[in-house]
């Protein structure tokens, strides 16, 4: 039996229609997941300082008593000649810090100096994240919620 108009092809592929409704899809979900992504990216950067915190704060307290002499963490750029002292500088363009410019000394029996800060705050410039670390008398680190009550 012919058919007229003569032979029919069947249509592979996808009409234009269908190719847009596709596009669109997957720009409503790139533009959910891009802020998600964005401040993950941020968390992670702060995760990042808090870590950079805390191995200062170990390494120091670790040689102070390996060396048998105190040891010094400067919450600053690094100054040439100082001996003993390790240095943190947290980017400040980036990240607001409480401790900016003082130091915790490490004493050779693990005891820290505490007596310009034993609560160390960091948080991203808009203020939506923070990391809090304690540091107590006998040079141990917590994290915390807040640098209040104690």
């Amino acid at each position: 039996m012919a058919r007229l108009g003569g032979s029919m092809q069947k249509n592979k592929g996808f009409t234009l229609i269908e190719l847009m409704v596709t596009i669109a899809v997957i720009a409503i979900i790139a533009s959910i997941a891009a802020p998600s992504m964005s401040d993950f990216r941020q968390s992670q950067q702060l995760k990042e300082q808090e870590n950079k915190l805390k191995l200062a704060l170990t390494e120091a307290r670790t040689e102070a008593r390996l060396q048998n002499k105190p040891m010094t963490v400067v919450f600053s750029a690094v100054t040439p000649g100082a001996s003993n002292t390790i240095f943190v500088d947290i980017e400040s363009s980036k990240f607001d810090f409480n401790m900016k410019n003082k130091k915790i000394i490490f004493y050779s029996n693990g005891l820290a100096d505490t007596s310009e800060g034993s609560c160390l705050s960091i948080s991203d410039i808009d203020g939506k994240r923070t990391k809090v670390l304690k540091i107590d008398k006998l040079g141990m680190l917590s994290t915390s919620s807040s640098c209040s009550g104690g």
